[in-house]
């Protein structure tokens, strides 16, 4: 994935999270995955097709809606954390014709680059 940074910088957690919630986040992510970034995402290789969801922080700050249909329930903790304004994403890899299959979340892009926070609400256990 060339084109994700495993690297973050305290201006993506703040771009991203309020400020209390972006320290911790940092914390946690630091300790639980970028510690020891992944190689691969683990994904089957009849898994062809490609699902993407986006929703806007303040639709998710808006929970319930449409996104509460493409995103996580963790998303309704983790609403009043996130800053206004950034474009969240959620992809799901699927065999064709199917409608569950392996599915990430936590795509952003900001500071002129795309991050990774996966399960945000995980910040808040």
């Amino acid at each position: 994935m060339w084109w994700l940074h495993w690297s973050r910088t305290p201006a993506d957690y703040a771009a991203v999270f309020e400020p209390e919630f972006a320290a911790k986040a940092q914390k946690m992510y630091e300790e639980w995955i970028w510690s020891k970034p992944p190689t691969t995402l683990g994904v089957d290789p009849e898994k062809t097709e490609i699902k993407v969801a986006k929703a806007t922080t303040d639709a998710i700050r808006d929970w319930p809606n449409e996104v509460s249909e493409e995103f996580p329930g963790g998303y309704e903790r983790v609403a009043p954390h996130l800053k206004p304004g950034t474009t969240i994403y959620r992809w799901k890899y699927l065999e064709p014709g199917e409608v569950l299959g392996k599915a990430y979340d936590g795509m952003a892009h900001v500071n002129g680059r795309w991050v990774w926070f996966p399960k945000p609400w995980r910040v808040l256990d």
